[in-house]
C-alpha cells in the first residue's frame, strides 16, 4: 500500500507546480495518513476526511521532492510518527493540545469505542479534502476552486488505495463538490439522529452504501457535543443488534 500512496506525489506536482504556483503568501501542502495496522486486522478500515489544514509541518516548502523526502522533519509522506502524534500531543503544556481539538476529541472518542483499543490510532487512516492551506487558517474560496479538481480526483485514488469499509467525512458539506467524481452524488441518502428527540437535538448524520463502502456525512464537530456524534457514527458503523421483535 505504502507503494501505491508514493504513487500519488504525481498529483502533488499538479497542485504545486500548476495549480497554486502563483499563490504569493505561505500555504500548508498535506499528504494523507494511515495507522500501522490500518488494513491488517479484521478491525473495520475506517478512513476519516476533515476539511483542510489549519497549520502543518510543512511549513511553506514548495519542492514536491523536498516533501516527500522522508529524511526531512517537513517531509509529508509516511511520516514516523503519523496519528500517532494526536495521541503524544494530547495534554501538551505549550503548543497544539489535540485534547483542545472538537474534531480529535471525536476520533478518539469514536475509534476507542469502536476498536476498543488505547492505541486506537493504529487501526485508521485520515485525509483531508483540500491538500493545500494557508498557514493557520482554511483556504478560502479562491484557493479551493483552484485545486478542486486535482483534489477531487486525489480523494477518489485515496480511496481506492485505502479500500476503507467506512469512509467519515466530518466536512460540514464541504464534500458536496467531491461526491459526483466518488460515484455518490446521486444515491439515497439515510439519516441518522444525534437524540432521538430534534428538540433535544437537531443534528443528523447522512449515510449511504455504494460498492461496499459505507459513506456517511457528517458535521464538523466544532462547537457541538462529542458524546452524541460519536454514538450517531457508531450506531451507523457498529449498529447494536435489535432484540428479537422489537
Amino acid at each position: 500500500m505504502k507503494d501505491e500512496l508514493l504513487n500519488l506525489k504525481t498529483y502533488y506536482h499538479t497542485l504545486l507546480e500548476k495549480d497554486v504556483k502563483d499563490i504569493n503568501y505561505g500555504i500548508e501542502t498535506f499528504f494523507l495518513q494511515w495507522g500501522e495496522l490500518y488494513g491488517k486486522t479484521d478491525k473495520p478500515k475506517v478512513l476519516f476526511i476533515g476539511k483542510a489544514m489549519n497549520g502543518w509541518v510543512s511549513g511553506n516548502v514548495r519542492s514536491v521532492d523536498d516533501l516527500f523526502n522522508e529524511k526531512n522533519g517537513y517531509c509529508i509522506f509516511n511520516r514516523g510518527d503519523q496519528l500517532e502524534w494526536v495521541e503524544n500531543l494530547a495534554g501538551a503544556k505549550s503548543g497544539y493540545n489535540t485534547r483542545k481539538s472538537q474534531f480529535w476529541s471525536l476520533i478518539r472518542e469514536f475509534s476507542k469505542e469502536l476498536f476498543k483499543e488505547n492505541d486506537w490510532y493504529k487501526y485508521v487512516a485520515w485525509t483531508n479534502l483540500y491538500k493545500i492551506s494557508p498557514e493557520e487558517w482554511n483556504p478560502d474560496s479562491e484557493l479551493k476552486d483552484l485545486q478542486l479538481k486535482t483534489c477531487t480526483e486525489l480523494l477518489k485514488r485515496e480511496i481506492e488505495i485505502l479500500k476503507p469499509s467506512h469512509v467519515i467525512f466530518l466536512t460540514s458539506d464541504w464534500e458536496r463538490n467531491f461526491l459526483k467524481s466518488l460515484g455518490i452524488s446521486d444515491i439515497e441518502w439515510k439519516y441518522e439522529p444525534w437524540d432521538p428527540d430534534p428538540n433535544k437535538c437537531p443534528y443528523k448524520s447522512r449515510y449511504a452504501i455504494s460498492n461496499g463502502v459505507t459513506y456517511i456525512r457528517s458535521l464538523h464537530p466544532q462547537g457541538k457535543k462529542i458524546g452524541m456524534h460519536s454514538d450517531a457514527l457508531l450506531n451507523i458503523v457498529d449498529p447494536i443488534p435489535k432484540a428479537e421483535g422489537s
